[in-house]
């Protein structure tokens, strides 16, 4: 893939680029149907081939093809993000690079923000355990090795309240800053939480 610089002291990107409008399917300024799963192949295809650069607009669909482009380049796999998105040692590096001191981690993207995935789970003893086995593993790999650096946020079963708390009140938690909660209201649990205090009063 040829390169060329962008401007006088910008990266450098490939010749060719991809074009996204016609991705953008059946929405308003889009041009018809189409499939977005074969979207998403194509562009990744496009960057496996050397494409560094994606042209999108919110006018393309109404901001359509922006939803495919972002399932598109969405890393997918551990080899396509920086080693700080999974290694707390390499995250502690990206900080230092950044020049950030702390920084609150929460998970979202698997466990779903406040662990979604896990309290709304069919069978309710795996979401559970799922959740015990999360917060373990962030406690002890995660934050353990660096406690000045991460503010740690953990994860309750929001759909069982008395869990939550008999999980919560576990002795290593109390070194915990809080809990990650919805900052509105959870329609599947019936519950609307601000904020859930690491003190035992909000509990």
């Amino acid at each position: 893939m040829v390169m060329r610089r962008l401007g006088r002291a910008g990266p450098e990107i490939s010749a060719l680029g991809f074009g996204t409008w016609a991705l953008a399917g059946r929405y308003r300024f889009g041009w018809g149907a189409v499939d977005d799963d074969e979207s998403v192949a194509t562009i990744r295809r496009a960057v496996e081939a050397g494409v560094s650069w994606v042209d999108t607009a919110p006018t393309y669909g109404d901001g359509h093809s922006e939803e495919v482009v972002g399932r598109a380049l969405e890393p997918f796999r551990f080899d396509q993000m920086r080693p700080g998105c999974y290694d707390p040692h390499a995250r502690v590096q990206d900080m230092d690079l950044g020049g950030i001191w702390a920084a609150v981690n929460f998970p979202s993207m698997v466990s779903g923000f406040c662990g979604r995935v896990f309290f709304n789970a069919q069978d309710p003893e795996l979401g559970a355990a799922c959740i015990r086995a999360w917060n373990d593993w962030f406690h002890e790999e995660w934050y353990t090795p660096h406690p000045t650096r991460f503010i740690p946020l953990g994860i309750a079963m929001l759909s069982d309240p008395e869990a939550a708390v008999a999980h919560k009140t576990t002795a290593h938690y109390l070194t915990w800053r809080d809990t990650v909660a919805p900052l509105m209201a959870e329609p599947r649990v019936g519950v609307v939480y601000a904020e859930v205090s690491a003190d035992a009063r909000g509990w």
